[in-house]
């Protein structure tokens, strides 16, 4: 399967193209029902399908969970809780007015590349991370990692690695599970970073495809916080970039990126 595509490293910025006046239907996806999404309701016609666009309104699991059910521009909101992280949103639900305000205005639309990874004859991609983990197994996962490149797969580290987990993450997934294990926060780039969990080897930022195969134990896969697939010893998989983006609406007004690392300090860092 060919993850990868010929287009710009940088993610694309598609100018204001589509104008939110010209756009109709709206679907929603929300962590809660918020009285402030009334708004929504009298400015748009709210749908589950055919949508022009989504809006998400929550932390960045109802992010993921909008890209993962709507193929288009999405919105991401943050929710009202502080403790709803929402990295990537620049308004909260209680400045929905601003937002949609802007919104009608001036945006631009930048797309996300995601990492696509192959599991037993099926294909599955990710805005955030694949994430490899023992899950409820006392025993630590052991596995090769190896590098394929114009028809040849390499061993990448020298030898199996037993560690909890790995993770393949994308610069958008990169300040997620992966910055907790201490793997590199990748603010821009067409590159995935690969970060064992409990081990003592270093992560990887790569933009190559990888295959590991499982040599002893078994454990789970998932991706986006979505899915869990059993995998045991003997089973392998492939990650790469993908060929498939999500489409992210972005506003006027945008919070710099210091500011939120400065919110995820909060939660985990310092």
């Amino acid at each position: 399967m060919n993850y990868h595509s010929s287009r710009r490293v940088a993610p694309p910025v598609i100018d204001d193209m589509q104008r939110l006046e010209d756009i109709k239907k709206v679907k929603l996806v929300i962590k809660q029902n918020y009285p402030e999404l009334e708004k929504v309701y009298q400015l748009f016609d709210v749908v589950d399908t055919n949508a022009d666009i989504c809006i998400s309104v929550g932390g960045d699991g109802t992010l993921l969970k909008a890209v993962n059910e709507f193929d288009g521009p999405v919105l991401p909101i943050g929710g009202r809780s502080e403790k709803s992280l929402g990295f990537y949103a620049d308004f909260r639900v209680q400045d929905l007015d601003i937002a949609l305000e802007q919104l009608l205005q001036d945006h631009t639309i930048e797309e996300y590349r995601k990492i696509g990874f192959e599991f037993k004859g099926e294909t599955y991609h990710a805005l955030n991370e694949v994430r490899l983990f023992r899950g409820d197994s006392p025993s630590s996962i052991h596995f090769g990692l190896y590098v394929k490149n114009e028809g040849t797969t390499e061993r990448f580290y020298p030898r199996d690695v037993k560690a909890d987990g790995l993770i393949f993450a994308t610069p958008v997934g990169s300040t997620a599970y992966n910055f907790n294990v201490y793997g590199p926060i990748i603010h821009k780039g067409d590159v995935m970073v690969i970060s064992p969990i409990s081990a003592r080897v270093p992560p990887i930022v790569t933009s190559d495809r990888f295959f590991v195969k499982i040599t002893k134990n078994r454990g789970y896969l998932e991706y986006d916080h979505m899915v869990h697939l059993e995998i045991k010893a003997g089973d392998s998989l492939s990650v790469a970039l993908s060929d498939k983006y999500a489409q992210i609406i972005r506003l006027k007004e945008r919070e710099p990126f210091y500011q939120k690392l400065e919110r995820l300090s909060r939660f985990v860092m310092f």
